[in-house]
C-alpha cells in the first residue's frame, strides 16, 4: 500500500483522539507556573528548563489545536476541507518546530553546565549563542518537515 512505512502516521495516533496533548499541556502550564511563583527555581538551569517549558507549551497547543480540527473536519466534510487540511499541515511543522526547540534547549542545559564545570568564572560567555543555534536548528527542521509535507501532498 502506497504511504504505509516507519513514518506514516497511523489512524490512531492522528485520529480524534488526542492522546498526551492535554497532559503535556498542563504539565507545561504547572512548570511555568511554579517558575513564575518561585523566582528562584529560575536560577541556572532553571531558565533553560523554562524556556524548553514555553516550547512544551507551544507544542501541546498546536497538538490539542490539532486533534479539535480533526474532530470539525471529520463531522464537516463539505465545508473548508482543504482549509482545514492546509491548517493542520502548518500545526503540524509548528508542533515540530516546537519540540526541537525543547529538545535542543534541554540539551543546553547540559551543555551550560559542562561549561561550568570546565570553567566556574567564564560559563556565561556562550550564552548568547544558545538562543541563535535552539532558533536555527528548529527553524532547519521546519524548513525539512515542509518541503517533506509538500512532497507527499503533490502525490
Amino acid at each position: 500500500a502506497r504511504g504505509v512505512g516507519p513514518w506514516t502516521p497511523r489512524a490512531s495516533s492522528l485520529g480524534g483522539r488526542p492522546g498526551k496533548c492535554p497532559r503535556s499541556l498542563a504539565a507545561s502550564l504547572l512548570v511555568l507556573g511554579l517558575c513564575m511563583k518561585h523566582p528562584g527555581m529560575r536560577r541556572m538551569p532553571g531558565w533553560i528548563i523554562m524556556r524548553a517549558s514555553w516550547c512544551e507549551l507551544v507544542s501541546s497547543l498546536c497538538g490539542v489545536v490539532f486533534f479539535a480540527l480533526g474532530g470539525f473536519q471529520e463531522h464537516h466534510r463539505h465545508c473548508g476541507a482543504a482549509i482545514v487540511h492546509e491548517f493542520r499541515s502548518g500545526l503540524i511543522v509548528m508542533l515540530v518546530a516546537a519540540e526541537i526547540a525543547a529538545y535542543t534547549w534541554r540539551f543546553f542545559m547540559y551543555v551550560h553546565l559542562l561549561a561550568t564545570y570546565v570553567n566556574p568564572f567564564r560559563s556565561t560567555r556562550l550564552l548568547r549563542v544558545y538562543s541563535f543555534i535552539v532558533v536555527a536548528f528548529a527553524l532547519g527542521v521546519a524548513g525539512a518537515c515542509v518541503c517533506y509535507v509538500a512532497s507527499v501532498s503533490a502525490g
